[in-house]
């Protein structure tokens, strides 16, 4: 049985937790449509399943007889890996820089632009949450997620569509100015209000959607992953596409075709003044 059947097949009612393990050689880890890249000489070696009632109990098919059986016993497991350190501080630095920009679009109700950052800024401190709680390898010691992962999950699935569909949105915004043909004096309150609905529906809206679409193909409430720490689980199905892998693609889609918009009226633009 291979690792994503143990893990598909495993009870819903359960999560499972991934940990890195020394080996040779460093690995990228794709779990369903995430990645994490591992330390240079760490790969994923061992992986666990934890009983929401019973999280001491272990299970592991490959578990290793090399491998500690209890905190600190012969291993420096516990010590936190220097990758996580890093991820951890320039995630919070990130988020930090990226505030006072979203404050003046919020100012100025530019809601794409508002919305894109505060995904981002979401994303980071996700981040760096995720990297402080799960720097180590020693599962023994690790939080086992329970009420943050089912949260973070859903903003997870959510940021899937919420970045594309924001930068769309902040495209869509430029275009319209830049549309010399149809430019007005000033838009009527009707109007700036319909304008800023469907913003908020593009920006909010449909990731809320996603959210809602992600119980629909869960398989389980949530993996842990060393260092990344929460990440959502997906069946692999066409429904699984449809609804969680399409919806990104489609926004990156919309994106570039006002991006195309955006481009072929600055040149013409351009040429006129040109």
């Amino acid at each position: 049985m291979t690792l994503h059947d143990y893990l598909i097949t495993y009870p819903f009612n359960k999560h499972t937790t991934l940990s890195v393990h020394d080996t040779n050689l460093g690995i990228r880890l794709f779990l369903q449509h995430f990645t994490t890249i591992l330390e240079p000489g760490h790969s994923l070696a061992k992986y666990h399943a934890y009983s929401l009632t019973t999280p001491s109990a272990v299970i592991s098919p490959t578990m290793d007889v090399n491998m500690p059986a209890s905190p600190g016993e012969g291993s420096d497991s516990f010590q936190p890996y220097t990758s996580a350190i890093i991820l951890a501080a320039l995630s919070l630095l990130f988020a930090l820089v990226i505030i006072p920009p979203m404050l003046w679009h919020l100012s100025n109700r530019n809601i794409g632009a508002t919305s894109l950052i505060l995904w981002l800024l979401i994303l980071n401190l996700q981040d760096f949450l995720n990297a402080i709680i799960w720097s180590h390898d020693d599962i023994a010691r690790w939080f086992g997620g329970n009420v943050l992962c089912d949260i973070e999950v859903k903003i997870t699935i959510a940021v899937a569509v919420g970045v594309p569909s924001s930068v769309a949105c902040v495209l869509r915004a430029l275009a319209k100015v830049m549309d010399t043909e149809r430019v007005s004096l000033g838009l009527t309150k009707s109007q700036k209000r319909r304008g800023y609905a469907i913003d908020l529906l593009w920006c909010a809206g449909f990731p809320a959607l996603q959210m809602l679409f992600h119980y629909i193909v869960q398989t389980r409430r949530y993996y842990i992953v060393g260092i990344a720490g929460c990440t959502p689980a997906v069946s692999s199905s066409w429904v699984a596409d449809l609804l969680i892998t399409a919806p990104p693609v489609v926004w990156t889609v919309v994106g570039c075709y006002y991006a195309g918009e955006l481009t072929s009226k600055l040149s013409h633009s351009f040429m006129l003044t040109g």
